[in-house]
């Protein structure tokens, strides 16, 4: 299957999703959610925590199977895809926890990545020992390290890193599969302010510099107003408003989602 191009075909989104539903023990947690994403725009995706907004992801990104409506990647279906071919297509994903392995450090995180990317069979010769880092390989992961700014700690055991730097080398390991779209989930959970800030200023580097698309799962509604060209919050599984940060914040609906009082 082609890869999609950097925006979406012509007269479709980048990331179409209509009528998503998915429920558990007969509760919707996703209750039919219909937006889309255009190439190169970052949108953030609020609510309320149970809103319903990482099951949404997880939908998306194929680590859940939608009960009912349509996935679509630039123009391709992509609802029965497993979650590499989801990835491979150029989505790419980080977590609300983070996920990294102590025992390796920050290049080594990037290259396994890079292996899984390729697909070439070349990560299994690396559990085996058999296999060395080619130049180009090395060069694709530095550049993404210092494009993050981390570059100074790639050979770092991450083992010895603060929960920001780790959070970072998560959005590095997300990059180096070259996504058209980014789905980031919570990434400043955890960390204080300073680290906030340049995390945001990464994501808005990646959107103007790369024209990568970004759907952003966040708390930190300071942090999306930074962020976003555009919000869509959700509540119990549905949605309740979209349009511009401060039009969706100034919304009754969405003040009392939040604050349980629409004064």
């Amino acid at each position: 299957m082609a890869s999609p191009t950097r925006g979406a075909s012509p007269g479709k989104p980048l990331l179409d999703i209509q009528g998503v539903s998915k429920s558990f023990g007969g509760i919707a947690a996703v209750n039919h959610m219909t937006f889309s994403v255009e190439a190169g725009e970052s949108v953030g995706l609020v609510g309320p925590n149970g809103a319903g907004k990482t099951t949404l992801f997880n939908c998306v990104c194929g680590q859940l199977r939608a009960e009912e409506g349509r996935v679509e990647l630039a123009g391709t279906p992509i609802e029965r895809l497993p979650v590499y071919q989801r990835a491979r297509l150029g989505i790419g994903r980080t977590y609300q926890r983070v996920e990294v392995f102590p025992d390796m450090n920050v290049r080594e995180h990037l290259l396994v990545a890079e292996r899984a990317r390729r697909g070439d069979g070349r990560l299994w010769r690396d559990l085996c020992n058999r296999s060395r880092p080619e130049p180009e390989e090395l060069e694709r992961v530095d550049a993404v390290l210092d494009l993050i700014g981390i570059g100074d700690r790639a050979d770092t055991p991450v083992s010895a890193l603060g929960l920001g730097s780790c959070r970072l080398v998560e959005l590095a390991r997300a990059l180096v599969s070259d996504p058209v779209i980014l789905l980031a989930d919570e990434p400043s959970s955890g960390l204080d302010v300073q680290e906030t800030h340049e995390l945001a200023n990464v994501l808005r580097t990646l959107q103007r510099e790369r024209g990568m698309a970004v759907l952003l799962v966040e708390h930190d509604l300071s942090m999306v107003g930074k962020v976003v060209d555009r919000a869509i919050v959700m509540d119990l599984g549905s949605l309740i408003g979209q349009g511009t940060f401060d039009e969706v914040m100034s919304d009754p609906r969405v003040r009392d989602a939040y604050l349980g009082t629409s004064a």
